[in-house]
């Protein structure tokens, strides 16, 4: 129903693969670029799905939600090895992934009201160009 749904795994086994000396949230825009570029076989069913969330939010939005949650404790694991923290002391890691995350839900959530239009990973990397702009 999303990009991270039963991917969480996949998710975070790219971030891993990043170089360790990347901008944690270069890192994360790279790996989540990738995971919505590869969407493109199954789009017209990943719409319908993401459609199908929207229409029936009581049944359906919390498994939505559930996707991403699992994706961002895996992405907050990774990333707070790679900065040797832990997460359950230091914000960063979360924050990062928190923000990151939102980037992506605000970018499928515009794609799908805008029908579709502009390709998904062109919206996210937008959403992560205004991030990296303090949203100016």
């Amino acid at each position: 129903m999303n990009i991270a749904l039963g991917r969480a795994e996949e998710i975070r086994t790219r971030f891993a693969e990043r170089p360790a000396d990347e901008p944690p949230m270069r890192s994360l825009r790279a790996v989540l670029l990738d995971v919505s570029e590869r969407l493109d076989d199954d789009l017209g069913d990943w719409r319908q799905r993401v459609q199908l969330v929207h229409e029936h939010p009581a049944s359906l939005h919390p498994r939505y939600v559930a996707g991403y949650a699992s994706v961002e404790r895996a992405l907050v694991d990774e990333l707070a090895s790679r900065m040797g923290t832990d997460p359950d002391r230091d914000l960063r890691p979360r924050l990062l992934v928190a923000t990151a995350m939102a980037a992506v839900r605000a970018a499928t959530e515009t794609w799908q009201a805008a029908g579709s239009q502009t390709p998904l990973e062109a919206l996210i990397g937008e959403a992560f160009a205004q991030l990296a702009d303090g949203l100016g």
